[in-house]
């Protein structure tokens, strides 16, 4: 049981890698450890079982979340590869594909406001 679970919080760390910033680790752990904590309580193992099932599931959401920043990274060197035209065997994929999206063009949350031009005298 331990063993999906674990594989389970990988692949979710991996998507949460591919798409947000590390903030959301917080929640997801704490998500995973409670986790742990229903699913050991429910099959009424013992406090050490418990324990380290918490533990597990916190490494195995933090190293998904690893691999998912390792597998983005990997994909944005390839479309910087594409875009400048050095490997011309992918070109066959659309560049749709490989754009990264617009939430990570532009990391500030502050939206960009413009200024007021000041009156004509």
């Amino acid at each position: 049981m331990a063993l999906e679970l674990a594989i389970i919080s990988v692949v979710a760390g991996a998507v949460l890698g591919l798409r947000y910033n590390a903030l959301v680790l917080v929640p997801a752990v704490m998500f995973a450890m409670l986790f742990a904590l229903i699913v050991g309580i429910a099959r009424a193992e013992g406090f050490s079982s418990v324990a380290l099932l918490m533990l597990l599931l916190t490494v195995a959401v933090q190293l998904g979340y690893l691999a998912g920043i390792a597998i983005y990274a990997a994909l944005e060197s390839v479309r910087a590869a594409l875009g400048r035209g050095r490997n011309h065997e992918l070109r066959a994929f659309p560049e749709s594909a490989w754009r990264a999206p617009s939430w990570r063009l532009n990391p500030s949350p502050i939206p960009r406001l413009h200024q007021p031009q000041p009156p004509q005298v």
